[in-house]
């Protein structure tokens, strides 16, 4: 709950930016008995989204790979949408013909945001992002002045560089996706859209969180090892192979560092928490041999072992490191 509120008190400061104080005249003057929609979600709230994340890294409320989790699920999410469809035709017709895209301002529109920001960083030499655009079109426009939604890629592209009016053009307005690949390797990261990982298995049993422990929810889909291993609802988590769970942020890290470094035939050893019928806990330890499986990642972020003096250069610049 705590990097939820964290989260979403972030975003919803930062629209102090936009729409309140960079807005077309579809917002600036919205219609509520005949509502029509801007074009540009992708700034409104992409942009929104982006900087609530960006800030936390840029100013070490997260750690580097923290962020990088929270892009893999922007990225993962956006895989949920139509990636063929014009960010900006979307956002027109969002209110109706688009209704069941709109959840993808978050994710792509968010990896929209930092694309334009890396790219801004590149050709500026490090010293112009996407916090400085917003600045210069706060001043451009401001709280009481609405732009013309079909002009504000010109402006930006006037405020600076050709490239940026292309990008917007191809990626925003266009239906080519986003460059991914090219936008993480500027700072040291390399994406790969799918690998084939070998894995091991808990058991395909319903975990839940109950505020203290992860716990069993749901043994109904459990299964063989999972029943080899002894599951039984209502079993709290104590610890997987000597190690304690950390804390829910970072369960699932835990987990997928856990499995995927596990060879067939390694036990999986753990305590759990149980309570008998009279309410009594003691702790029981459950055990046994791992089978290993193919499984598909996708989204895959990790930096490259090593990095060019470039791409130190804009990350430091990006993540405003001294």
């Amino acid at each position: 709950m705590a990097e939820t509120i964290k989260n979403t008190g972030s975003h919803e400061f930062f629209h102090i930016v936009t729409p309140l104080s960079i807005h077309s005249h579809e917002i600036g003057e919205f219609d509520y008995d005949k509502p029509k929609m801007s074009e540009h979600l992708w700034m409104y709230e992409g942009l929104t989204e982006y900087a609530a994340h960006h800030m936390q890294v840029k100013y070490g409320l997260i750690d580097f790979n923290k962020y990088l989790e929270v892009q893999t699920d922007k990225l993962d999410n956006a895989m949920r949408y139509n990636d063929t469809l014009a960010f900006t035709k979307m956002s027109k017709g969002v209110l109706d013909t688009y209704e069941s895209q709109y959840g993808n301002v978050y994710a792509k529109g968010a990896l929209i945001g930092l694309c334009l920001d890396i790219k801004l960083r590149q050709l500026s030499n490090g010293k112009y992002g996407t916090q400085n655009l917003m600045a210069d079109l706060s001043k451009t426009y401001g709280k009481t002045k609405s732009f013309n939604d079909d002009e504000l890629f010109a402006t930006i592209t006037k405020l600076t560089y050709p490239e940026i009016g292309e990008f917007l053009n191809t990626y925003v307005a266009g239906t080519k996706k986003l460059p991914y690949k090219e936008i993480f390797a500027a700072i040291g990261v390399d994406f790969e859209p799918v690998v084939t990982v070998k894995k091991a298995g808990m058991g395909k049993m319903g975990m839940g969180f109950n505020g203290q422990r992860l716990f069993v929810a749901d043994i109904k889909g459990m299964d063989d090892f999972g029943r080899k291993m002894g599951y039984q609802k209502g079993d709290e988590l104590i610890s997987i192979n000597g190690k304690n769970i950390p804390d829910v942020s970072e369960i699932q890290q835990f987990l997928n560092n856990l499995l995927e470094n596990m060879k067939e035939g390694d036990k999986l050893t753990v305590v759990v928490s149980r309570k008998d019928s009279n309410g009594k806990a003691t702790e029981v330890t459950l055990s046994q041999p791992v089978e290993v499986h193919e499984e598909k990642k996708y989204n895959v972020l990790k930096e490259f072992p090593v990095q060019s003096d470039e791409q130190k250069a804009l990350r430091k610049a990006w993540l405003n490191i001294n």
